[in-house]
């Protein structure tokens, strides 16, 4: 049996790249194809993403070790990289990468996002030299979105795109029939499902969803993820709570499994007013698609991959757009039926965990 040894980060915490790594590692056809050697690089805390410390440092330094000892202690083999998208991160992976050059089977690094190409700027001449003579020897990189493709800034010759997916098992055509007959019809039923970062637009859309509320919309918003920022968050908990809305716009925090999937049922329509200048591909959004959820979301990183015909692509993620958007779905109900069905095709068709198995396979092979 071939051995894949698999760098990046798993849960817990829970964010879209741990996910996504954590689908390869517990997916069943790779288990029964590879033995999997796994390295898990996250760290316990989030909100100090990018800043130096010792205990970063030691950590760093037994990961580039394990790797090291499971590479020279057994015949070649392949090295999957999720590849880091802060410096200090991307220093270490460059050693593991440089590692499995010499003495992996094949290399291959997985981009999980959009800001390596922001880092790879940021590096001196003699660093980028390092990073592009390290990264021209790599078997293949993997992207979200062929707009993605330029974050490798030329030094990958194999790129292959690889949209995120999720379990078919999730969420079946079943629970949405269901949930539709469960639905009360005289009220638009909001999700919001990703970390409470004010980049992500979730302060705009309390905003938004607040003024027509009080213009007399019948609307509730839920909002679930993990607080990124405690002083935004507890700005937003005050406007609600002096407006009275307490009612209508909750926090319920993390939510995974069946409160992710009972929530997702529960709703009506999902919005992530993305403005993050390196969003990627959210894997909420594919989530969205899988409970048969119109969109409204933003032009940022591969999120028009998503949002095709089955939901609304705004040009920022401002209140007032949001609320343009909020108001076209209200008053256009055939709309909703239309956008809902072509959500879960569009999630069917292109962003199954089958899928992203199987481009994951042929990555390795």
């Amino acid at each position: 049996m071939k051995k894949v040894i698999v760098i990046g980060p798993i849960p817990p915490p829970i964010h879209g790249e741990s996910i996504a790594l954590n689908q390869i590692v517990r997916s069943e056809r790779i288990n029964n194809k590879y033995k999997l050697i796994v390295i898990n690089t996250n760290r316990a805390v989030i909100k100090k993403v990018g800043k130096l410390s010792f205990k970063k440092i030691f950590q760093d330094i037994i990961v580039i070790f394990k790797t090291f000892f499971s590479l020279i202690t057994s015949k070649k083999h392949a090295l999957y990289v999720s590849i880091s998208q802060t410096k200090l991160g991307l220093f270490r992976d460059l050693i593991i990468i440089e590692l499995g050059n010499k003495f992996a089977s094949k290399t291959i690094i997985h981009l999980h996002g959009n800001n390596l190409g922001n880092v790879l700027d940021s590096l001196s001449l003699f660093q980028l030299k390092i990073a592009k003579r390290i990264l021209n020897k790599v078997t293949t990189g993997i992207v979200l979105g062929e707009n993605l493709k330029k974050n490798y800034r030329g030094f990958i010759r194999d790129i292959q795109v690889v949209p995120n997916g999720i379990d078919t098992n999730f969420i079946s055509e079943n629970d949405i029939s269901k949930a539709k007959l469960n639905k009360n019809n005289s009220q638009l039923n909001i999700v919001y499902l990703s970390n409470l970062m004010k980049e992500k637009g979730y302060m705009e859309l309390i905003k938004g969803v607040s003024e027509l509320i009080i213009d007399g919309y019948a609307i509730n918003l839920v909002l679930a993820g993990a607080i990124h920022n405690s002083k935004d968050y507890e700005e937003m908990r005050v406007l609600v709570k002096d407006k009275n809305l307490e009612k209508y716009i909750k926090y319920v925090g993390i939510v995974t499994d069946e409160k992710k999937k009972n929530l997702l049922l529960d709703s009506d329509i999902m919005i992530l007013p993305s403005n993050y200048a390196v969003e990627g591909q959210p894997i909420s959004i594919i989530e969205g698609m899988a409970a048969a959820l119109p969109i409204i979301s933003t032009k940022r990183g591969c999120i028009e991959d998503l949002v095709k015909n089955n939901g609304i692509l705004l040009k920022d993620g401002t209140s007032s757009l949001i609320k343009e958007a909020i108001i076209n779905i209200i008053n256009n109900p055939l709309n909703i039926e239309m956008y809902s069905k072509e959500s879960r095709r569009h999630y069917l068709d292109n962003f199954s965990d089958e899928k992203y198995i199987n481009n994951i396979i042929k990555a390795i092979d």
